[in-house]
């Protein structure tokens, strides 16, 4: 609430649906077309790359927005498609596919309580540095700040992740 008002906006519910659902239908159209692929390594090393995607697009469109060449609405939209499709990406497929590629006997309950558990704190962490921290910074400052470090860090473990994988499955080939 807090850093809507910050960027001027008045009608917070109507801004929520009005960014949220495009997203949300985005996302899973997204998602749901993985489903065609039945190939599990290929879909498993798409999955790095809508992850990077993602990581790219927050970045980019932040860059955009503290360079003021596009609005906070906007920027809040993209913000969240290339923040919740990684997310989902990462939760619903790469597990998954993961698994199911190197035949691993197992499920995916637990690896994603782990990574939920991680993201929770992460995310009290970051509340507390915001609240209890003694710089006193505006919430689209910290935002922004936040955004442009999250997107360097999804990009880079993206990266670094798929040359990982890619070495294994050349060792797992041969």
């Amino acid at each position: 609430m807090e850093f809507w008002n910050s960027i001027g906006m008045t009608n917070i519910p109507t801004m929520l649906v009005v960014s949220e659902v495009p997203i949300a239908i985005l996302v899973i159209i997204i998602i749901g077309s993985m489903i065609f692929i039945k190939n599990n390594k290929n879909a498993f090393f798409i999955n790095f790359l809508i992850v990077f995607v993602g990581g790219l697009l927050l970045f980019l469109s932040t860059l955009l927005f503290y360079n003021q060449l596009i609005t906070a609405t906007l920027w809040m939209i993209i913000v969240g498609f290339s923040m919740y499709l990684p997310y989902i990406a990462f939760h619903a497929l790469f597990f998954e596919r993961w698994i199911a590629y190197f035949k691993i006997k197992s499920n995916i309950g637990f690896l994603m309580y782990v990574a939920d558990a991680a993201g929770y704190l992460g995310s009290t962490l970051v509340l507390l540095f915001k609240n209890f921290n003694n710089t006193n910074y505006s919430w689209v400052s910290f935002f922004t700040f936040s955004a442009m470090i999250t997107s360097v860090i999804i990009i880079i473990l993206s990266i670094a992740n798929y040359i990982y994988f890619k070495k294994l499955d050349k060792l797992q080939v041969a």
